[in-house]
């Protein structure tokens, strides 16, 4: 019985060998550069500073989405589309490649509108913003949540275009700078 069993160790390992490498080439992990991959964006305005315990206030999201508003209210002829997403949240987490840093306590934010477009506007609880030079105030820290409402009215039975917000972030307090401008383009989705 010996000498009838046939030895397939030599080539079973190449092979195991072979198709070890080339999972592991697939993977990504193989030799040579990595492919550049797209960030994955969160879904709210990540609230951080360019620097730890200082800098700029910055956030961090795809302002290439567009942010989609339903109908909320009909006000006699006109309609109110709006959505309370994207949200500001308060980074829980340091991230050099952002850059992105958490913010050192909960401070008072706040929002500056620089341009808007007519019809658009943004409510921070009782305060709307609705013209260019406008501002809210609200308090942010690590973790922190707070959800504005974004808005466009238009006349009953309108398809209402996209309309552009375009604003600042600051600090009450003086601890940090003022963000570099940011804008959302809201789009309606159920005219």
């Amino acid at each position: 019985m010996r000498g009838d069993r046939t030895d397939h160790g030599v080539g079973t390992r190449a092979c195991v060998l072979i198709v070890a490498a080339a999972l592991v080439f697939v993977a990504g992990c193989g030799f040579g550069d990595k492919p550049d991959l797209p960030p994955i964006y969160p879904e709210d305005l990540v609230v951080g500073s360019s620097q730890p315990g200082g800098g700029a206030i910055t956030l961090f999201f795809d302002f290439a989405e567009q942010v989609p508003l339903t109908r909320s209210a009909t006000l006699g002829p006109l309609v109110l589309y709006s959505n309370i997403d994207p949200a500001f949240d308060g980074t829980l987490e340091d991230d050099p490649d952002v850059p992105s840093y958490v913010l050192a306590a909960e401070i008072p934010l706040t929002v500056e509108l620089v341009a808007i477009d007519d019809g658009a506007s943004a409510r921070f609880d009782e305060t709307v913003l609705s013209a260019p030079g406008d501002t809210a105030e609200f308090t942010m820290g690590p973790g922190g949540h707070f959800h504005p409402e974004w808005r466009v009215v238009a006349p009953e039975g309108a398809v209402p275009e996209p309309h552009t917000v375009s604003f600042r972030v600051g600090d009450a307090s003086g601890r940090y700078g003022s963000s570099t401008v940011y804008t959302l383009t809201l789009v309606v989705t159920d005219p």
